[in-house]
């Protein structure tokens, strides 16, 4: 009886240790998955951003948004959003625990580059609004911010519009 009891009683505390265990690394493999994610997507977008018709008009864009025809102004569109939703899912996979810090300032950094151009600007002015709330606040502070991240044509030299 008192034996069974005690060895019963070991077996559920040895059982939840390792349950315990099991979730950790559980919770562990999906960090990283979630990185791996948010990596492969960031990949995805500088091959679709690099592509000849795509970086031509976001090259353009980054100097006039608004001088733009249509045609290039649909494409530097898809362009500054798949990086500004980036960037928010960046936001709440940090939030969550699943993206560490300094993963989510290099995105964030790269993803508000391309708004402090004079053309990024413009997008941001005219295209901002159709961002989530929460985005749009965080993205406005950062731009506001004296340690904002460097224009995208200053710190990328093949996003300038000059062929320099």
């Amino acid at each position: 009886g008192a034996i069974g009891e005690v060895l019963g009683a070991a077996v559920v505390v040895a059982t939840l240790f390792y349950l315990a265990r099991q979730t950790k690394l559980s919770v562990e493999l999906n960090k990283v998955a979630e990185q791996r994610t948010l990596i492969d997507q960031c990949n995805a977008y500088f091959r679709i951003t690099i592509e000849p018709e795509n970086l031509v008009a976001i090259r353009k864009a980054l100097s006039s948004y608004r001088s733009l025809n249509r045609h290039d102004q649909a494409r530097a569109f898809v362009v500054l959003c798949q990086w500004i939703t980036h960037y928010e899912k960046c936001i709440y996979a940090h939030e969550t625990g699943m993206l560490p810090t300094p993963v989510m300032v290099a995105f964030r950094d790269f993803s508000v580059s391309f708004l402090v151009t004079p053309g990024g600007s413009e997008f941001w002015e005219d295209m901002g609004p159709v961002f989530g709330q929460d985005l749009q606040d965080n993205v406005n502070e950062i731009l506001l911010s004296p340690e904002r991240p460097a224009p995208a044509t200053e710190a990328f030299h093949w996003l300038r519009d000059d062929d320099t």
